[in-house]
């Protein structure tokens, strides 16, 4: 069997296959882009409250301390004011969420139902609510979309329009109901090509994340790490939740504290770069303490090797939060042609059959 028979099969096989959990993987992505905007029009009242700007960095870090002091018991997790949400979250449990100024540390609420909606379709986009092994069906789905579905695709349409570009980017809808299907899945192919397969791959990372660490460990000019500029504190000190949060604010905001659990007796504050919506390079700083705030660990992107900083950007290629709102716009419409090729494959291969 020639080499483009065996392509062209390989491609038919496992886009009928592959391509449905990729158009489920796509379709919940897409949806998800825009939650900070929906979640925040939906549950204004609990996410935004009566605030029409965000609190300064200072009140907040004050009002999380005092929540601190009445919830210390029963608290697992504080979150900051983050992308759509302007007062502070304090989780109690899986279903009980309560929300309060970020000023006055007044209560406001609890279980925003549209927070629970995009929790329930993240985990539906992650591993298809299959605990064990969801992930890696996700995960895998994503590689063999982007290296045999999009590459093979991209094969057969350079090898018929590489002498007639103009005729391979163009869409003719005059043409039979099979000619039109067959162009629809052509061009949806190759006009998203490039971002379906940076969305694919990054997807991959979050389940294949060791793996792809792996593969550069063996060059040693992903490993060079630079010098911090930013202050950090050191291993072995006593964590001072207001100075530590106020001397590094310049580059890094306190985002959320994750408290002791029965399975694990530490704290883990994490720092993030930017608490709003935007473009550019995401960074992060994770300072863990014991039970008594002694600092055991600090990773950050401050100190982390090259490789390890092109892995952090994974996150927001995935979603689309580099390059700002066109960024935010291609993903949102990338996720929905994984559903457009699979449909027009379908039907392209109930057309031959007839």
């Amino acid at each position: 069997m020639k080499l483009s028979k065996i392509i062209k099969k390989t491609h038919l096989i496992v886009g009928l296959t592959v391509g449905l959990i990729t158009s489920i993987s796509g379709l919940t992505g897409a949806m998800y882009v825009f939650e900070p905007e929906i979640t925040a029009v939906i549950n204004s009242e609990l996410l935004e409250g009566t605030l029409t700007e965000n609190t300064p960095y200072l009140e907040s870090l004050t009002t999380v301390i005092k929540l601190q002091e009445l919830h210390m018991d029963s608290v697992q997790a504080m979150l900051l004011p983050y992308r759509g949400q302007r007062t502070m979250a304090v989780k109690f449990g899986e279903k009980d969420i309560q929300y309060f100024h970020p000023t006055t540390g007044h209560f406001i609420g609890s279980n925003a139902k549209s927070v629970a909606f995009f929790k329930w379709l993240l985990k539906l986009h992650r591993n298809l609510h299959i605990p064990s092994y969801g992930k890696y069906i996700i995960g895998g789905s994503s590689l063999l979309f982007a290296l045999l579905i999009l590459i093979s695709g991209f094969y057969m349409w350079w090898r018929i329009y590489k002498k007639r570009w103009n005729r391979g980017l163009s869409l003719s809808l005059g043409d039979t109901a099979r000619k039109v299907n067959f162009h629809l899945h052509r061009i949806a192919g190759i006009y998203f090509f490039i971002p379906l397969f940076l969305i694919a791959i990054t997807g991959g990372y979050f389940t294949f994340d060791e793996t792809y660490k792996k593969a550069f460990l063996g060059i040693s000019y992903f490993q060079q790490i630079s010098s911090s500029k930013v202050l950090m504190p050191k291993v072995g000190e006593t964590l001072d939740l207001l100075k530590t949060s106020l001397s590094m604010a310049e580059s890094y905001k306190l985002r959320a504290i994750y408290y002791p659990t029965d399975t694990k007796n530490n704290y883990r504050f994490r720092y993030i770069n930017k608490l709003e919506v935007s473009s550019g390079l995401r960074k992060t700083t994770d300072i863990m303490t014991d039970s008594k705030l002694q600092i055991i660990k600090v990773t950050s992107c401050e100190t982390a090797t090259l490789a390890d900083k092109i892995f952090r950007q994974m996150y927001p290629i995935h979603i689309g939060e580099s390059l700002g709102i066109v960024h935010r716009l291609l993903v949102f419409f990338a996720g929905l042609i994984p559903v457009l090729l699979y449909v027009t494959g379908i039907r392209y291969y109930f057309f031959r059959k007839q």
